[in-house]
């Protein structure tokens, strides 16, 4: 018994010093530092952590109405510099350090500290504009911040005139929500992507200034449907490649093909894409997207399909893809409406100058007996018809499985309208697919 308890205290005491041991080595790999780790100059570099939030759409017009303010301060020429002096001459009355001073008190702090900018040499940092510009925002996305709503931008600087680029940027703009304030980031380099962009510290406030405050934009879906459109113009004319990819792929390999077309249709329709505004709109909810459908004044449709805020396609007709609304419409639809509905794309394709499409709806046989090339077709057509057309159905007949339409095509163009009387015949295939011939 003695010699059990005498075992027992012996495996203890062991323990205990093995124990003790190990501790005492984990301390000592713990504290072995070398010389050049010292504490007073081994730096640690922290990364905020960045995470993407969803954008809203208050974002979108919040970031407009902050980047439209600062664009308007970095012009040198504002007009708000400008007045009359004791001579009654209208000059310009503010100093290059004022103008500098306002265009310093929008960039954030953390901007000035880390480029050691000061108003004096401001311009190295910045370059100033000489006139009032157009600007569109191309992509942004919301970075998360706890202190302040923080933003990376991709856009572009355009003339007023012609709307062709005069800089591309990307920005990092701070919004204070607390003091309706905001501050300005530029950033110096040229990102594949958006989401490259990397924060590694916040701004926490931002102090009032001048120039430097804002308020949120009232929106209506009106506002949108504009905005929409204002952007499909200024980035089109600008950028047109941009705008190209911007295009729903479906649509955009079947009405043009290639980037080179696209731009050959935005030289041709150039004048029609800059004076184009707003006549009629209507939002439609789909399943996975919002469809903002767009009239201007002169019946040119701009279809925007809305995953998300800045995340969107565009398909700028209602004949070349067919639309769940048109699909569902064609399948309720006799054969008398199924008729007409293609004819209406074929004529929507003519109105807008898409003598390609207008020419694939006909029959084999018509093309080949009539038209064997599609420029002899669009020479014809040119001769009877013109890009304002007023359609009257008249009278719809079967014959031996086709259908026959007799229309009246009136030609608004002129002062004096013309008419002429066609009869078209229609072969209705599977699903929406037609073929055409009429008397020539």
């Amino acid at each position: 018994m003695k010699k059990l308890k005498l075992i027992i205290i012996l495996l203890i005491i062991l323990t205990i010093i093995v124990l003790v041991s190990l501790l005492f080595v984990n301390k000592k790999e713990e504290s072995e530092i070398t010389d050049s780790e010292t504490p007073e100059n081994l730096e640690v570099e922290i990364e905020e952590e960045v995470a993407e939030v969803l954008l809203e759409r208050s974002d979108y017009f919040t970031v407009d109405t902050c980047l439209r303010e600062y664009l308007n301060i970095l012009n040198i020429n504002n007009s708000m510099y400008y007045g009359y002096n004791e001579n009654e001459e209208y000059v310009c009355l503010a100093s290059e350090a004022e103008k500098k001073e306002n265009i310093y008190n929008l960039l954030s702090e953390k901007h000035i500290k880390e480029n050691n900018i000061t108003v004096n040499n401001l311009y190295k940092n910045i370059s100033p504009l000489e006139e009032k510009v157009l600007f569109s925002i191309l992509d942004m996305k919301n970075l998360q911040n706890s202190k302040l709503k923080t933003y990376a931008v991709h856009f572009i600087i355009q003339n007023m005139i012609d709307y062709s680029i005069i800089d591309e940027q990307y920005v990092i703009v701070n919004i204070d929500e607390n003091n309706l304030t905001f501050s300005i980031e530029p950033l110096d380099k040229v990102y594949e992507n958006i989401d490259e962009i990397k924060v590694n510290h916040f701004e926490e406030i931002i102090s009032k200034k001048e120039n430097n405050i804002f308020n949120y934009p009232t929106m209506t879906n009106e506002d949108i449907a504009r905005e929409y459109l204002s952007l499909y113009k200024k980035i089109t004319l600008g950028s047109p490649k941009t705008m190209y990819n911007l295009l729903d792929e479906e649509y955009k390999d079947t009405r043009f093909g290639s980037l080179a077309q696209y731009i050959e249709y935005v030289a041709q329709n150039s004048q029609n894409i800059k004076t184009a505004i707003v006549d009629k709109y209507q939002i439609v909810e789909q399943d996975e997207y919002t469809q903002y459908i767009i009239i201007d004044k002169n019946g040119n449709y701009y279809i925007f399909n809305e995953v998300g805020v800045m995340d969107y396609n565009v398909i700028l007709d209602t004949y070349t893809v067919d639309s769940p609304q048109f699909i569902e419409k064609y399948n309720s639809a006799n054969a008398q409406g199924r008729m007409a509905l293609n004819l209406q794309k074929f004529f929507d394709a003519i109105e807008s100058n898409d003598y390609n499409y207008a020419y694939n709806c006909l029959s084999d046989g018509f093309k080949n007996n009539n038209f064997a090339s599609l420029e002899s077709f669009e020479s014809y057509i040119k001769g009877i018809c013109y890009s304002d057309l007023e359609i009257s159905y008249e009278q719809f007949e079967e014959k031996s499985g086709l259908y026959t339409y007799k229309i009246i095509i009136t030609n608004l163009d002129d002062n004096n309208p013309s008419t002429i009387e066609k009869t078209f015949i229609m072969q209705l295939n599977e699903e929406t697919d037609f073929e055409l011939s009429f008397n020539v």
